[in-house]
């Protein structure tokens, strides 16, 4: 069965390299592409504002533009990709990034989202993407891959796993890590931070997580006198490691372990993509 994996632009440079990077990472995969373009005003309305304050000329305005954008990008990609494998489909809506995002997740049952970590604006405090953020954070059915704006995709060394044990890990969750690692051939190296010793209860998820990881090539490391955002990107730098893959909780990303300055820490310093996993639908 074909994978399915959606594809937000919103025609930036930072967009178009995602779905560059998504199409190598598939290279070798049956796989459907939806390329979604979400449109709505550029200044800061609300939902309501939305529906009921939006002329019908400029309502057509932006239904043209993104047409048009979608076409053009469509042109593109049958030059840029080759495969017989890959199949593209082009998605128009008037909608918020994470609605539309979550809409064409649930009508096409999408396994995996991929986008770029900056829009159109390179807004310096977007960082993750304010958008991505949002969408790593709300749009919790599928994986979302989120791939910096220098990130070239290549040989792919290995994913850092960070955990602190206490995640309670999920047997689909678990085949999402190992299933890119597949598709990577890359080990995962599961990161622990920590000046603690592990209590019984983190000893029985260390034991659950091998258990989980049978199949792939895995190890595990331990970085103390050093704070986790450091010890990350430390960790990723010094190794060249090709991605990271995080444990995402229903009650916020990054949450208890991991903070979202971490993660803004890490798209500062780092060319690393960053697959986000979650604990529940």
């Amino acid at each position: 069965m074909n994978k399915r994996v959606l594809l937000p632009t919103d025609f930036s440079k930072n967009s178009w390299n995602a779905i560059s990077y998504a199409i190598e990472l598939f290279d070798k995969e049956a796989c459907d592409f939806y390329v979604l373009h979400a449109y709505t005003p550029s200044t800061q309305i609300t939902e309501n504002l939305m529906a009921s304050q939006l002329g019908l000329p400029q309502l057509d305005e932006l239904k043209e533009a993104s047409a048009v954008g979608l076409k053009k990008l469509s042109r593109q990609l049958a030059f840029r990709d080759e495969s017989t494998q890959h199949r593209f489909h082009y998605i128009s809506e008037y909608s918020f990034l994470t609605e539309a995002i979550a809409n064409v997740c649930r009508d096409k049952d999408i396994d995996l989202v991929i986008m770029g970590t900056k829009g159109a604006t390179d807004a310096i405090d977007v960082l993750l993407g304010g958008n991505t953020l949002a969408v790593m954070e709300k749009i919790r059915c599928c994986p979302v891959l989120a791939i910096p704006k220098s990130a070239i995709f290549g040989r792919m060394e290995e994913i850092v796993f960070p955990t602190s044990f206490r995640e309670g890990y999920k047997k689909q969750q678990m085949q999402h890590l190992t299933t890119m690692a597949h598709l990577c051939k890359a080990p995962i190296r599961v990161l622990h931070i920590s000046d603690e010793p592990l209590d019984s209860d983190q000893k029985n998820q260390k034991k659950l997580l091998t258990t989980m990881l049978q199949g792939v090539e895995h190890s595990f490391h331990l970085l103390e006198n050093v704070d986790i955002p450091t010890g990350l990107n430390c960790f990723v730098q010094s190794r060249d490691s090709s991605m990271v893959a995080f444990i995402n909780p229903k009650h916020g990303i990054f949450s208890n372990w991991f903070r979202r300055p971490l993660a803004r820490e890490l798209n500062y310093h780092s060319k690393v993509p960053v697959l986000t996993l979650h604990t529940e639908s």
